[in-house]
């Protein structure tokens, strides 16, 4: 445990001059197949060693003022523990949560509270172990998108390749416990005839019927493997997207774990994504694309750069009539790049595969939130 605490101090050390020093956009990302194709197990710490972009932008005054205050709270959380007051700090802890969980030292120190549970499980087992394993998720989800876990060139460094294998075993393990667990999943009895979309919208579950596939099925999303009389466990909390322009990436999470990601293009210079949480409105697969101008270009046509599908988003600010929306693409090559009209591309495939993650407001639903930052 001291030494788990020893490597926090390393870690935070060296993340603050993360922090300190990161810009707004790595170099661009090398080509989708070779920036996912590094699969090795490394071993590097979270630190500057792990190969973050190159430096140039000096955060703002307020995130500097935010990350001030989180450092402060973790030395008081750090000389609460060495008095071993453990009420003083689980006080201070919950303090940090509410008022600078996002802030990179504490997505940092979430990270080695996940690595403490689960090399501390105290013989617990059953239900007691997958809840510990549960929490243990969720936190170390909190970094993957720091600075650090990216290659100079946007890839994933080995440590967050390896640690993306770690959450979704651990994903695996919770998921698919056939008791479930309160508030994470519930065991669910299929009934004779029924489709996977129909489950989503009796549940009134906050996701698409591929959080239902995805680990009763074994990764499997066919939607016809559905046998009467089978129980699944459906999922409890609402999925989300979060789409990171910085790296070029589209993550699904579902409550504040990581489910999985896709490389994706964004917009252009001269027409770029706006930055702001949407919920997804409509959804539509083989779309025919009303080119700007009014003209329409089916779909199957070459010309037609949606793809397969198309989710349409909007916000507060960005209404439908903004025309922002998920899409596939008529040129593959563009993912990974700034390319868009301020639209999110992914490749044909994921974006008919994304459609059946989220969900719409439809039939007293929750509609998908997609934060964009």
């Amino acid at each position: 445990m001291r030494l788990t605490w020893l490597v926090l101090g390393v870690v935070l050390a060296a993340g603050a001059v993360a922090f300190i020093n990161t810009d707004d956009e790595p170099d661009p990302l090398p080509k989708a197949d070779a920036a996912e194709a590094d699969r090795t197990d490394g071993k590097k710490a979270l630190s500057r060693e792990a190969g973050a972009p190159p430096p140039s932008r000096k955060p703002s005054q307020a995130e500097q003022k935010a990350e001030k205050h989180a450092r402060a709270l973790l030395d008081a959380i750090g000389r609460a523990r060495a008095e071993g007051d453990a009420r003083k700090t689980a006080t201070i802890e919950a303090r940090l949560r509410k008022e600078a969980w996002n802030v990179p030292a504490a997505r940092r120190y979430a990270y080695q509270m996940g690595r403490a549970l689960l090399e501390n499980t105290d013989g617990a087992e059953g239900r007691a172990l997958l809840e510990r394993k549960d929490k243990a998720r969720r936190l170390l989800s909190r970094v993957l998108f720091l600075p650090e876990m990216f290659k100079r060139g946007g890839a994933s460094t080995d440590e967050r390749t390896r640690l993306i294998d770690e959450i979704q075993k651990l994903n695996r393990q919770v998921m698919r416990y056939r008791p479930g667990i309160p508030g994470v999943t519930v065991p669910y009895e299929v009934p004779s005839g029924i489709r996977p979309v129909q489950i989503v919208s009796r549940q009134k579950l906050p996701m698409g019927s591929n959080a239902i596939l995805y680990w009763n099925q074994g990764g499997n999303l066919d939607p016809k493997r559905l046998r009467a009389g089978q129980t699944f466990l459906l999922p409890q909390e609402p999925l989300s997207l979060h789409v990171h322009k910085r790296y070029r990436r589209l993550a699904i999470y579902i409550g504040d774990w990581f489910v999985k990601e896709f490389i994706v293009g964004i917009g252009k210079d001269e027409t770029p994504t706006p930055a702001d949480t949407f919920w997804v409105h409509s959804r539509e697969k083989n779309p025919d694309w009303w080119k700007p101008g009014g003209k329409r270009i089916p779909f199957g046509d070459p010309r037609n750069e949606l793809g397969s599908a198309w989710i349409a988003i909007e916000s507060d600010e960005w209404p439908l009539s903004a025309g922002f929306g998920i899409h596939g693409t008529n040129n593959e090559k563009t993912i990974g790049t700034r390319c868009s009209n301020g639209c999110v591309r992914l490749r044909n495939a994921q974006a008919t595969e994304l459609y059946d993650w989220v969900r719409t407001g439809s039939a007293g639903g929750q509609a998908t939130r997609v934060h964009i930052r």
